[in-house]
């Protein structure tokens, strides 16, 4: 069977995580905030304490080749929030709305792909035009409508320590 593009799921440690950290500053640039999915609220500041429900989990839209061709634009409380999220959106994929945008301190485009006014991916890099963010947009959306899905979240990035023990209903238990 050929390869084809994947969605690939990650979580962090904690909603504080420093790599958590860097995903949530590159969604402000683009999107102007960290949006969250409608069950949490990500409004805590790095120094304050996060509770351990906070959404820290996201996606990637991965290429055959593993090239990663977008994002998500919001951020899970657990995998089986993100999962089914992801499921639903890409049976509408026909219906996702592309908006491309200029960045308004870089100068540099971006694009996103918007459903029912929600925004769900996001580009994965900065573009040096317009019309090259179109054209990736429209490879993103169109990948995304054929990918597979993972049905379990991949090791957690910078986790040294075993995973935890799966515990019962952990689909629906914080990443």
């Amino acid at each position: 069977m050929p390869a084809q593009p994947r969605i690939a799921f990650s979580s962090f440690p904690s909603a504080s995580d420093l790599q958590f950290a860097v995903w949530k500053r590159v969604n402000a640039r683009i999107l102007g905030g960290v949006p969250t999915n409608a069950r949490a609220s990500n409004s805590a500041v790095l120094t304050e304490p996060v509770p351990s429900t906070a959404p820290r989990g996201v996606w990637q839209l991965l290429a055959a080749n593993n090239r990663e061709l977008g994002r998500s634009a919001l951020a899970y409380s657990s995998f089986r929030d993100a999962f089914s999220h992801v499921a639903r959106v890409r049976e509408m994929a026909t219906q996702l709305a592309l908006r491309v945008e200029r960045h308004h301190d870089l100068g540099t485009w971006f694009w996103v792909a918007d459903y029912v006014d929600e925004p769900v991916i996001t580009s994965a890099r900065l573009f040096g035009s317009a019309s090259e963010a179109a054209k990736t947009a429209t490879g993103a959306v169109l990948a995304f409508s054929q990918a597979t899905i993972d049905d379990k979240p991949r090791s957690r990035p910078g986790r040294r320590c075993p995973p935890e023990p799966a515990r019962e209903n952990s689909d629906s238990a914080p990443w």
